[in-house]
């Protein structure tokens, strides 16, 4: 059956509830129109895509047609178009909330819209008080040059999952903003002794270890 097809392969991003939800037509074009979306993808037609998108969302209800249309959008720039998109659907009720609103925030931040970027995402991070979102706040107080602040929060981020992407994020600003090298060191050698060896780990703390022996 084309959708639950389309699901799998189109949104392998998505949730697994949403991937189950799409296993039938709600109204008779539906496959038709996924087709046609996907051949606009394909051939790079992002705007026509957009709009298919954009429609099936509007005919369905279904969110993951708007989160593709909004995906579509951040990919190519057009950030004023997630801001708007993004903003008329937003519906804390919806179990897609969180993955909207991060990207409604990433847009506002690509659009230099600081303050309202970071007003959202302190309140994401209040109802979700999950890794991903410090790390989004992190994100917006390094772009704003507010590298103490950024650190706090990236500190938060990597006490819940101790990904390397946070660690990274974290020595960096310690290390070229903040002049706190021991401390960027200690964090990249503690990361390895307690968690094993990774490849971006192992090569930044390398690359710091050839600069001071420089």
């Amino acid at each position: 059956y084309f959708l639950v097809f389309f699901t799998i392969v189109l949104f392998l991003g998505c949730s697994v509830n949403n991937q189950l939800e799409v296993d039938k037509k709600l109204f008779d074009e539906e496959d038709e129109l996924i087709v046609h979306a996907l051949e606009y993808e394909k051939s790079k037609s992002y705007d026509s895509s957009v709009q298919i998108y954009t429609k099936l969302f509007n005919k369905t209800n279904r969110y993951i047609y708007l989160i593709r249309a909004l995906k579509l959008e951040l990919e190519q720039k057009k950030y004023k178009n997630v801001i708007n998109l993004a903003k008329t659907n937003i519906d804390e009720d919806i179990k897609e909330y969180e993955d909207i609103m991060r990207i409604y925030i990433k847009a506002l931040s690509k659009d230099k819209q600081n303050i309202l970027a970071l007003k959202n995402a302190k309140e994401l991070l209040n109802k979700y008080g999950n890794s991903r979102n410090y790390e989004i706040v992190g994100d917006i107080y390094y772009l704003n040059k507010n590298y103490n602040k950024a650190v706090s929060y990236y500190e938060s981020a990597y006490a819940s999952d101790y990904k390397p992407r946070t660690l990274l994020n974290l020595v960096n600003i310690l290390y070229a903003f903040l002049n706190e090298k021991e401390k960027a060191l200690s964090y990249l050698e503690t990361h390895i002794r307690t968690h094993g060896d990774e490849l971006v780990v192992n090569y930044k703390l390398l690359s710091i270890y050839q600069e001071q022996k420089n």
